[in-house]
């Protein structure tokens, strides 16, 4: 059985989460050509990206497309906006209580939010960040396509949901405008009521590809 995370657990979460990332905007300053452009000034930057993701729902593999973009502070930390849209691959039985079959569904839908990013070491080939996102999404049971000879693309039952995720990534720099990165997160979502579903289905884990072109 799945431990369950109750509203109270989250919240604690997310508070201790917040203020380690606090306390990592306070980290000794970098050395090398990163500290010295630093010390002039503000430097800014910024990069887009386009994401690709996998997650998980209600026990099935969920993989997601997703843009990010951020602006870069003094080369350390990122202020952005990301947002992620579901594959509708698997199917999904809803049942009853009683185990009755209710409908064969696919999930629709997305999430996208703010997006906070501290980085460690920006100037080396092999570095690390932080990011740490918050937003909303909405989630729907798109009816299945499969077998169907009139479909209309009926959705079963859909609800908007917020979440935030937080996450550690190990980035490449691959030339003066490319970086590749992945990132490991996990999510934590509030409010999400669907049919014949649990609270915390789309609570979980994500491995995520982001290819970020731009000015670091």
């Amino acid at each position: 059985m799945r431990n369950k995370k109750t509203p109270e657990m989250k919240t604690k979460l997310l508070l201790t989460t917040l203020a380690v990332l606090l306390l990592s905007l306070n980290l000794p300053a970098q050395t090398g050509e990163t500290q010295t452009l630093a010390d002039k000034g503000l430097e800014s930057g910024g990069y887009g990206a386009p994401v690709m993701s996998f997650t998980s729902f209600n026990g099935k593999g969920l993989p997601m497309f997703g843009i990010r973009g951020g602006w870069i502070i003094n080369h350390t930390f990122a202020l952005g906006l990301e947002g992620n849209f579901y594959m509708p691959m698997a199917t999904y039985d809803l049942k009853d209580d009683h185990g009755v079959e209710l409908a064969k569904v696919r999930i629709v839908g997305g999430h996208g939010g703010f997006l906070l990013e501290p980085v460690i070491f920006n100037d080396k080939i092999v570095h690390i960040n932080f990011p740490f996102s918050i937003g909303l999404g909405w989630m729907g049971y798109l009816k299945d396509w499969d077998g169907q000879s009139n479909y209309e693309g009926e959705i079963i039952d859909s609800n908007s949901f917020w979440y935030w995720k937080p996450a550690i990534g190990g980035e490449v720099n691959v030339s003066s405008f490319f970086r590749i990165n992945l990132v490991v997160s996990y999510r934590f979502a509030y409010d999400l009521h669907l049919i014949a579903t649990e609270n915390d289905a789309f609570d979980g884990w994500n491995v995520s590809l982001v290819f970020k072109f731009g000015k670091f």
